[in-house]
């Protein structure tokens, strides 16, 4: 067994500090010796916590990005196009992290009118390309701006990664995740790669080389490759089963996010499903004692999405999950309050947002409304959606602490436990606390979350991650 000493354990069982921990040889958090060989580890007087589960992430899709060519971080058109510029080859060039700054197809032809060209938006719902690659997907377009659909439709002629790159973008993605403290991520994956089968082969072979926490949701779109191929897979205790993820709306970004209020004109934004194929999903998901996770981002489609999840409800022991739930009235938030719905919430998506905000005339009551939520005890975790942003928790949980709109700022405890303990609600295993019995997935951190000033906390570092006792990542 190993004793840790000389450290502020915090449970996450209320605001409970404990003087040390003893682990067993299994990697189970004891609450007194099992009489084995005790190895005693000292800790320094650094903080311990239960490790960071992001509730809401792209594993697959963060691994690419870390392989992949971006111009995150670039606002100005002229250092996009130089970046683009600079790497183009014969072929074909696709680059993430675009940030639309009115590059349009025009400008890209300049640069190639035999490489095909592709700038995924920051959002992952969008494609600014050209008309290289316009001819390829057979599609006419203005500007080369695509949006939901047509952006799928160019993604799909985008050269598929091979197997062991799948299985790559995997490792990349855990082991940076775990240099944040991060063990485990609710992710949506299994449509975007090389089909269901491909995926599923890369997460299962992956799961026996690293102990990461994948609970990977179904793709509407691959719901009936899962039904027939799921028993070959989900056997390892890393990979869970999910509930069956759908979009009912577009992104902020793109301004196809379903509003109540028009972005301007009458342009409310879109559903990408209509009632006849949402319909039809549910049913699907209900009749295999299945959940549902569904993208939400307008408070039209939050309105919406409730009344659907109120016409077909879950099976018992089923939670169903709202994704992003970023605008809400009074009637979403009490609709909201008598339904058991449990909600990924995205703290830094205020800041990236700010800007897009002045497109809408009227704004929704509730903006990013965390605090509201609590307030009326309606479930949620946090999360980052990576690699739309950045996964550090340290950074999330910044954002919901010191919110410029203090109304809707967490306090420090639910913030942390947002990260920590709750998510593990839609999880058959247990996690999230430093309690007997439970797993030993701890996070040590040089600083308190819990008092360091909103100055420095930005600055607090990941020491070290562990899985079940067991040390994967130090500095």
């Amino acid at each position: 067994m190993k004793t840790l000493i000389n450290g502020t354990f915090y449970s996450m069982k209320d605001t409970e500090i404990k003087s040390k921990l003893m682990i067993s040889d299994q990697g189970v958090i004891l609450s007194k010796s099992d009489n084995t060989k005790n190895e005693i580890i000292d800790m320094k007087g650094k903080f311990v916590y239960p490790a960071f589960i992001d509730s809401h992430i792209h594993l697959m899709g963060y691994g690419q990005s870390l392989s992949r060519l971006t111009v995150k971080g670039l606002n100005k058109k002229k250092d996009i196009l130089k970046f683009v510029a600079d790497n183009l080859n014969n072929d074909f060039i696709y680059v993430e992290g675009y940030k639309p700054c009115d590059i349009s197809k025009n400008d890209l032809n300049e640069l190639s009118s035999i490489a095909a060209i592709y700038l995924r938006h920051e959002d992952y719902h969008g494609m600014t390309v050209n008309d290289v690659a316009l001819d390829k997907i057979n599609l006419i377009s203005n500007n080369g701006i695509l949006l939901e659909d047509e952006a799928s439709l160019a993604l799909a002629s985008v050269p598929r990664p091979k197997q062991e790159e799948l299985e790559n973008f995997l490792r990349k993605a855990y082991k940076k995740l775990f240099s944040y403290g991060i063990v485990g991520g609710h992710s949506d994956d299994l449509f975007y790669f090389n089909g269901y089968k491909n995926t599923m082969d890369a997460f299962t072979k992956i799961s026996c080389e690293i102990p990461f926490y994948a609970h990977l949701l179904i793709h509407n779109k691959v719901l009936n490759d899962h039904l027939k191929l799921k028993e070959n897979y989900f056997k390892s205790k890393y990979i869970e089963e999910g509930g069956v993820k759908m979009f009912y709306d577009g992104t902020l970004g793109s301004k196809t996010a379903l509003m109540k209020k028009p972005y301007y004109s009458d342009y409310y934004g879109i559903r990408i499903l209509n009632r006849e194929q949402i319909t039809k999903i549910l049913n699907k998901a209900r009749e295999e004692r299945m959940s549902v996770a569904i993208h939400v981002i307008g408070d039209k489609a939050l309105e919406e999405t409730i009344s659907f999840l109120q016409e077909f409800p879950p099976g018992q022991d089923n939670i169903d999950r709202i994704i992003h739930a970023c605008f809400a009235n009074d009637e979403e938030i009490h609709n909201l309050k008598s339904k058991s719905i449990f909600l990924d919430i995205q703290p830094q998506f205020f800041n990236s947002d700010k800007k897009i905000l002045n497109f809408i005339k009227d704004m929704p009551k509730y903006i990013y409304p965390i605090k509201t939520f609590d307030k009326n005890n309606i479930d949620f975790a946090l999360s980052s959606d990576a690699p739309v942003e950045d996964p550090n928790p340290i950074f999330g949980i910044y954002d919901a602490l010191f919110r410029e709109n203090k109304d809707e700022s967490l306090d420090r405890f639910t913030a942390i436990k947002s990260y920590t303990t709750s998510a593990w609600k839609l999880s058959k295993l247990l996690g999230g606390y430093l309690e007997p019995g439970y797993p030993a997935n701890l996070v040590v951190l040089n600083r308190d979350l819990f008092h360091e000033p909103k100055e420095n906390f930005r600055k607090i570092k990941v020491l070290s991650t562990w899985v079940e006792g067991n040390k994967v990542y130090t500095t």
